[in-house]
């Protein structure tokens, strides 16, 4: 299993290169123009900034070191992101990243109520997290998500 904890600086890097080698997945078809404001907020710069951001709180996923999933939670209440690279999918990573993002904003607040925009490719993923589709699939920068919504039980 791997070990949670919060993000760091000089894990910038590579939180982007695990974002950006899953954006085929989200972007499969998108014009090139229309997803250079989305793959710029997944540089390394940006998601340094977004660590650095106390509205984010941002947990990494790591085996011996590697970064290998992420979770941020913006505002305590909005999930921002959710990764975990190809060939660990199916193993519960994003679940254990999700329950642990989850209770730690618990714990400064948040009362059990959850958004996030889920990918089209994602959505299977936050159903079985607990997520319910919130309304009609939309489009910004060229990525198509689907509004989600997660209330405690």
């Amino acid at each position: 299993m791997p070990d949670l904890s919060l993000a760091t600086h000089p894990q910038a890097t590579e939180i982007s290169r695990l974002i950006v080698g899953l954006a085929s997945y989200f972007v499969p078809d998108a014009d090139a123009e229309a997803v250079k404001p989305f793959l710029a907020s997944i540089s390394p710069a940006a998601i340094e900034m977004l660590i650095a951001n106390p509205a984010f709180a941002y947990y990494t996923a790591t085996i011996e070191s590697t970064v290998v999933g992420v979770a941020a939670v913006r505002e305590n209440k909005h999930v921002y992101h959710l990764f975990v690279a190809p060939e660990l999918h199916g193993q519960g990573i994003a679940r254990l990243l999700w329950q642990h993002a989850k209770h730690q904003a618990e714990l400064t607040g948040n009362s059990g109520t959850f958004t996030v925009n889920a990918s089209t490719f994602a959505v299977p993923v936050y159903e079985r997290l607990g997520f319910k589709v919130a309304s009609e699939a939309a489009e910004k920068n060229g990525v198509r998500f689907v509004p989600m919504v997660y209330r405690q039980a």
